[in-house]
């Protein structure tokens, strides 16, 4: 027994104009599987006792399942699979290979077996065959998904989901709760704690690709973006990995998640006027390719909107600004701050506040480092803890999106600096790169 199924376009070959389907390069695993599998069932309903439920029959009877030459001609077929070794190698280095192969295999067959009469009991049906072994053969062959699940501790959504891109942000049920994330029957755990407060939403992402430094670094830069559009930062603390049913090691992942700079314990809230801005902020996000200098500049205002502590958040966001504004570690102040006020600046009042503002952040970011006065630096430049905290995150955040806005009309990090710069003495520069650096909502 053979399916055919059909891939991609090149598995449609045309003759005299009439399409012919080729059968699938794995057909052979197929018919295999399918014999090994009828003849499997058979014996273990021979055996069944309506004591016991399938787990307990096939635990007890796996062996003699496996002396079935059926199932033996599967072993021998599935040890024909170039990309099944190659799969197999990068899950384990085993001192005998050979042997270590052989036990993975079996608890292919083993889950086969289980997962079939799990949904299906003894009984062999064509369809339900091909049900779980189209699974198995997409996990062989590399096309099975990973599903990627990250408990959010301080977002909120007016909708109970909402999808942006190829990432879902939805409520978590009860259900996936209790099988996915609590190690104990409790409302909710360290990984769900947040000063007594159960998370209740996730971040979901699905990959075939089951890297999870990757799949983090994907997640963490979605809720960089919720931080730069909602000024609030987004924490995650666990990524879960739900593996396909025939992965051979165990049926979920998890990595832990650090947070930097501690637990912060506002809320951010994505409205149902925010989902459709916030999309098309975050399609802009995503295509665009970002230089390191900007890479940099995100990472640093997110570590800023994290810091409990101000002198932490004005270096980190000072930081920020550098990284966009700065062609090298020499420039001086009055250059980058002059580049910030062009950019932003309506009029000329407002350009001469701006770059006062920003040298005066430096001034302050100096005091920090040298562990002076803070207080008699306020008093200084005329302004508060306060004041300085929010008009200092605006400009960070803005800055953020104007350069992204400039990379999206074509602009790379030297010809944004070149700009600004020639716009010092030409107006109609300086009104072109503001009227590209604007996010039209």
């Amino acid at each position: 027994m053979s399916y055919g199924i059909i891939h991609s376009s090149n598995d449609l070959d045309k003759f005299d104009g009439i399409p012919i389907i080729q059968l699938n390069i794995n057909s052979e695993l197929n018919s295999k599987c399918e014999q090994g599998i009828i003849e499997g069932l058979k014996l273990l309903q021979s055996r069944q006792n309506n004591q016991k439920d399938a787990a307990t029959i096939i635990h007890e009877n796996f062996d003699d399942v496996m002396k079935l030459q059926e199932v033996q001609d599967l072993l021998q077929e599935m040890e024909n699979i170039a990309e099944l070794t190659s799969r197999i190698k990068k899950l384990i280095t085993p001192n005998d290979e050979k042997a270590t192969r052989r036990q993975i295999e079996n608890l292919f067959i083993r889950k086969f077996f289980a997962e079939f009469t799990k949904q299906f009991g003894f009984l062999f049906a064509d369809i339900n065959f091909s049900k779980i072994y189209t699974e198995l053969e997409d996990y062989i062959y590399g096309n099975a998904n990973y599903r990627f699940l990250a408990p959010v501790f301080n977002l909120n959504l007016e909708e109970e989901s909402t999808t942006i891109n190829d990432i879902i942000i939805r409520h978590i049920t009860d259900q996936e709760f209790e099988e996915f994330f609590a190690r104990s029957r409790q409302w909710y755990d360290s990984r769900f704690d947040f000063y007594n407060t159960r998370a209740e939403f996730l971040v979901e992402t699905i990959s075939k690709d089951y890297d999870m430094d990757k799949q983090e670094e994907r997640i963490q830069n979605f809720l960089h973006t919720i931080g730069i559009f909602k000024l609030e930062p987004v924490q995650i603390r666990d990524l879960t990995c739900i593996l396909p049913t025939f992965y051979p090691v165990e049926l979920r992942s998890r990595k832990g998640i650090i947070t930097r700079r501690g637990v912060y314990r506002t809320f951010s809230i994505l409205s149902k006027s925010d989902i459709p801005k916030f999309r098309k902020f975050y399609s802009m996000y995503d295509r665009i390719e970002k230089p390191k200098q900007l890479q940099n500049a995100i990472k640093r205002f997110n570590y800023g909107l994290e810091s409990l502590n101000f002198e932490d958040m004005v270096i980190d966001f000072m930081i920020s600004l550098e990284s966009l504004f700065s062609k090298s570690d020499g420039e001086i102040t009055h250059k980058i701050s002059i580049r910030i006020a062009l950019l932003f600046g309506q009029n000329e009042f407002d350009t001469e506040c701006l770059r006062n503002f920003i040298k005066n952040m430096y001034k302050l970011r100096s005091t920090i480092v040298h562990g002076d006065d803070l207080n008699q630096a306020f008093r200084k430049i005329h302004t508060t803890e306060n004041r300085i905290k929010n008009k200092l995150t605006v400009i960070a955040r803005d800055s953020i999106i104007a350069y992204l806005c400039l990379i999206d009309n074509g602009l790379n990090s030297d010809k944004i600096i070149d700009y600004l710069d020639t716009s010092i003495s030409n107006k109609p520069v300086r009104e072109q790169i503001q009227q590209k650096a604007f996010f039209k909502t």
